[in-house]
């Protein structure tokens, strides 16, 4: 980002690498899946909805794809609208990555741990040097997650799922009715309290923190 932003601007504006993006998305579906229309045009609801319920909160990239303007051409909008949910997803690995205490050149070293690749390409596309790279394996071979050569001993999918820790347990209080709850974090990441006798997925919790999810039973 800091080798070209904001001096791309001065190549393209905004506004028209918005356009040629959109454009060149509906070229490449209708060349791919002719007849794409039809389904652009019934899927165009549910897709709305989806992202009008999804979270933006820590979601800089799902946000802004969000308020972009939805495209007169309904495959256009049809890639406008996907991408936004993938958007999405790919700001929830961020924040799971940061959760875990892994940086971005730190997540790609992984990357080609666990696929066995030559790290000369990413390094090249994102602008990582070797001291970079070399600096990032040490750190993570100090964690335990791979080797002192950037590899996975075993190899993957270990190595991909090795720094994942199970939920630290924790002693359960008392509940507001005197009951012995259960824990577990909703989407808002607040804590909720769930009865031992509801079933799963029953909606009987109790927050203790404001969540907007909760109901009481």
């Amino acid at each position: 980002m800091r080798r070209w932003v904001p001096r791309c601007w001065e190549l393209v504006a905004p506004d028209a690498a918005l356009d040629v993006r959109s454009a060149a998305a509906a070229e490449t579906l209708r060349r791919v899946a002719p007849g794409i229309e039809a389904a652009a045009l019934a899927v165009a609801g549910p897709l709305d909805r989806a992202v009008a319920d999804a979270a933006a909160i820590g979601r800089p990239l799902f946000a802004a794809n969000r308020d972009v303007a939805r495209p007169d051409d309904p495959v256009a909008a049809l890639w406008q609208r996907c991408t936004t949910l993938r958007e999405h997803r790919g700001d929830g690995h961020v924040a799971v990555l940061a959760a875990a205490g892994l940086s971005g050149l730190e997540a790609h070293v992984l990357i080609a741990a666990e696929r066995g690749s030559d790290p000369v390409d990413l390094q090249r596309t994102r602008g990582w040097t070797e001291d970079d790279w070399a600096g990032a394996v040490a750190g993570l071979a100090h964690r335990g997650l791979v080797d002192g050569n950037g590899a996975c001993d075993p190899p993957a999918p270990s190595c991909a799922t090795r720094w994942r820790r199970p939920p630290t347990a924790s002693p359960p209080r008392p509940s507001p009715r005197g009951r012995t709850p259960t824990r577990a974090r909703c989407s808002t990441r607040c804590i909720r309290w769930r009865r031992p006798s509801a079933p799963p997925g029953c909606c009987a919790t109790r927050t203790r923190s404001g969540c907007p999810r909760w109901a009481a039973a």
